[in-house]
């Protein structure tokens, strides 16, 4: 058993990545969901508020947001209830159904925290019978036939734009609930109908500030060209789509300012998340590295932990030189240098934030990663010598 946000997890998870990526080949789409619980009515009901209709709008939204501020565990539960609905049933993983993404086969999804302590995660997804990148890139390039159908999929699959021809208002707040599948309407006028739902959520939730977050900078180094965002925002558009020399397809964007977003997705969460569709090695393999080590990032930087260990070693070199020593110079020149860096990474690790509601879902004993089996067998190559 791994202990939640240690080092052991990271490897932990990377290594059973990589055995789904020899199982089942490289993953084909990468999804981030970020279920707002700030304006989820099933917050509440975990919490067991009630509150009235949505007549009184305001009020409403300050009781939601007092009960996700306050209850950490109705928080943890709810994410993990939107984590089950989207894998099981809206993707519908390994299964005898089609989900919104086609016909998959196994997924992992790993639980991260975000800047005020949130839970969200990141998902890789394989899609059964994918096709090796290179075999990919043929087709595509010497197939025509195949080219659009595999265009029609990913462009039914990932919008990255807005409908401008979708009635939108803007001073119309959007219902809390996404349209019902049990209405008594046909199946054009339900897919009608969540056409301009997700479009509406998607213009609220899926656009890019345009002046930019500090997120949008944070690893910005000083010099020329270093004032670009980190999410390529804005991104170049595209009017039809394209398939370059190398086989890579280039879809359609008619927004700058838009993530990529699924109508499906879009309309049952109801708040921001990504998707992009990740065939090749140089998109999949950073994901990879990038999703296991954010879910165990540490609050400490490596420039603090410089300076740190810099004013650790000063610290004992004026005990060692000091004439007359007090009790805790005495103590430094007793340790001396030995087991140093031990004694500077201690300094730095024992303390760390933790969120309340990763507090909660950690003795709720909630999954810290989600996939289909978690009976992954581990063998020492060293036996086989």
């Amino acid at each position: 058993m791994h202990v939640p946000g240690s080092f052991s997890q990271k490897l932990g998870m990377r290594s059973e990545i990589r055995e789904l990526i020899v199982r089942y080949g490289m993953p084909a789409f990468g999804i981030t969901i970020n279920p707002s619980d700030l304006r989820s009515h099933l917050v509440l009901t975990l919490a067991g508020v009630e509150i009235p209709g949505d007549n009184l709008g305001a009020a409403n939204a300050a009781i939601r947001d007092a009960v996700a501020t306050s209850n950490p565990v109705a928080v943890a539960d709810f994410f993990h209830c939107v984590c089950k609905a989207i894998l099981r049933g809206l993707l519908a993983t390994n299964s005898d159904h089609i989900g919104a993404l086609g016909n998959l086969s196994n997924h992992y999804g790993v639980v991260e925290t975000n800047g005020r302590g949130m839970l969200h995660m990141h998902a890789l997804l394989w899609v059964r019978g994918n096709l090796a990148f290179t075999n990919l890139r043929n087709r595509l390039l010497n197939d025509s036939e195949f080219t659009a159908r595999m265009i029609r999929h990913i462009e039914a699959t990932i919008v990255q734009g807005i409908d401008e021809s979708v009635p939108y208002d803007p001073e119309v707040s959007l219902p809390s609930t996404p349209p019902s599948a049990k209405e008594r309407e046909t199946d054009a006028e339900f897919f009608l109908g969540l056409s301009y739902d997700s479009n509406a959520v998607a213009r609220r939730t899926q656009t890019h500030s345009r002046h930019h977050l500090s997120t949008c900078f944070k690893y910005r180094q000083r010099g020329s060209g270093k004032e670009t965002c980190r999410f390529g925002v804005p991104r170049g558009l595209f009017p039809v789509y394209k398939v370059d020399e190398f086989g890579l397809i280039h879809l359609a964007r008619n927004h700058a300012w838009t993530n990529p977003w699924n109508p499906a997705i879009a309309s049952y969460v109801r708040s921001n998340h990504d998707i992009s569709w990740i065939p090749t090695v140089s998109k999949s393999l950073p994901l990879v590295y990038y999703i296991t080590n954010y879910a165990t990032k540490d609050d400490v930087s490596p420039w603090q932990m410089v300076a740190k260990a810099l004013l650790l070693k000063q610290r004992i070199e004026r005990a060692e030189a000091a004439e007359l020593p007090s009790r805790t110079n005495l103590r430094l020149r007793e340790k001396g240098l030995e087991n140093f860096a031990l004694r500077g990474f201690n300094t730095l690790s024992h303390d760390r934030e933790i969120s309340g509601v990763q507090v909660a879902s950690t003795l709720l004993n909630l999954p810290t990663h989600y996939t289909i089996s978690y009976n992954f067998i581990r063998i020492n190559l060293s036996w086989l010598r």
